[in-house]
């Protein structure tokens, strides 16, 4: 259950090896006991037979309904999302119509997930902490227009001080999606 609840704030490559395991282990473990106990149960006939049958399955679903919530808290409407991508690795900032972000910082063999919440008025998003990682410096965010390649004008999320100037020498993340009226 710990593996479960502890993915929400981070991952790596090497994940899947251990959940491939221990879903592997359980059910061999789940196999044998139910087995054992259903031989049990038409000796005796009492359905307590099924105890840990009962407890192994209970333990499944807690850690089901743990990954569950997991989901949902990611699943939640966007209203601004933003991404950084570097060579072996990169930022996404995912900000939801509840006022929570997910910052979700990764590399090639894994990542760190952090949640937090906001304030956004108009073009400006306050954050409820100055850093995240070593990726953004400000708790001040403020989505500006730029023009790039040809002439195109595509909307940038800057890091800024407390006069509103875009800290220059820091990350500036694309807007992917902007789904503000």
């Amino acid at each position: 259950m710990y593996l479960t609840y502890t993915s929400r704030y981070g991952y790596d490559i090497f994940d899947i090896f251990i959940w491939v395991g221990l879903i592997f282990i359980s059910l061999i473990i789940f196999a044998v006991n139910f087995y054992r106990d259903t031989a049990r149960f038409l000796k005796h006939k009492k359905l307590k037979n099924f105890a840990t049958s009962f407890l192994i399955l209970t333990f499944a679903g807690a850690v089901y309904c743990v990954e569950l919530k997991n989901q949902y808290d990611k699943g939640k409407p966007s209203l601004v999302k933003v991404s950084y991508h570097g060579d072996i690795n990169g930022a996404d900032i995912d900000f939801k119509t509840d006022g929570t972000f997910i910052f979700d910082n990764y590399a090639i063999l894994g990542g760190r997930t952090l949640y937090g919440v906001y304030i956004l008025k108009g073009n400006q998003i306050t954050l409820d902490r100055k850093h995240l990682e070593n990726v953004i410096v400000s708790k001040l965010l403020e989505i500006k227009t730029k023009e790039i390649y040809n002439g195109t004008i595509e909307k940038y999320l800057y890091q800024t001080d407390n006069e509103g100037k875009i800290l220059t020498n820091e990350i500036e993340f694309k807007v992917i999606e902007d789904n503000r009226n």
